[in-house]
């Protein structure tokens, strides 16, 4: 089934989960309550001090931009991956090894830096090419970023609604579709980009 599903990369890493051992049946627990039990209070406990915790070093969209990236037309499924994206909920190398799996969490592709989200996403050096046609196409030197908060909210300006939707399914479609063990996946990845259709509704309704 893994192998179905999954390519050789993630099969491998999922692999190495470890399994428990006993006998007991898995139970969906609650984080944020003593008994592991979800109720309104806890929910709004950690809701008020997501709100209210400062984040000096994350750049944080206004709730004004988060309204305008959920109006794009582009598909929900990309909008959310969004949202994984800037709470860094998706499974990098640097994540899964967070999460308690043996991995280094270096990148396959390049083999030199963690595999953060920005770099998974934007800087690995094995998406150069596609970083240039993207800087081609919106006429946008690319520049560094400290995290990927950074670099969505530059690229993602209500500014400019084809480019923030062009930005969010490129993005989208290099986790999508990056394999790094294909050199040719990568040279025909911005025109696999434009031939798709989610790319071509957000051109015409932009």
């Amino acid at each position: 089934m893994l192998k179905d599903n999954f390519i050789p990369c993630d099969v491998n890493a999922i692999s190495q989960i470890p399994i428990s051992n006993g006998d007991r049946k898995d139970t969906i627990m609650w984080n944020y309550d003593e008994k592991g039990v979800y109720t309104v209070k806890s929910g709004y406990w950690i809701g008020h001090n997501l709100m209210s915790t400062p984040c000096p070093s994350i750049v944080q969209p206004s709730v004004s931009w988060w309204t305008f990236l959920w109006k794009l037309w582009i598909p929900l499924k990309v909008k959310i991956f969004m949202w994984k994206a800037y709470h860094d909920w998706i499974p990098t190398k640097i994540n899964i090894a967070r999460g308690g799996v043996q991995t280094s969490g270096i990148c396959d592709a390049s083999r030199t830096c963690d595999e953060t989200t920005l770099h998974a996403l934007w800087e690995c050096n094995k998406l150069k090419s596609i970083r240039s046609d993207w800087s081609n196409l919106v006429g946008k030197h690319v520049g560094r970023f400290a995290n990927f908060f950074e670099l969505m909210v530059d690229r993602a300006s209500p500014a400019n609604r084809k480019d923030a939707g062009l930005f969010c399914i490129v993005v989208w479609r290099i986790w999508d579709w990056y394999n790094p063990a294909d050199e040719h996946a990568r040279h025909s990845f911005m025109s696999k980009l434009y031939e798709s259709g989610d790319v071509q509704a957000c051109i015409d309704t932009a």
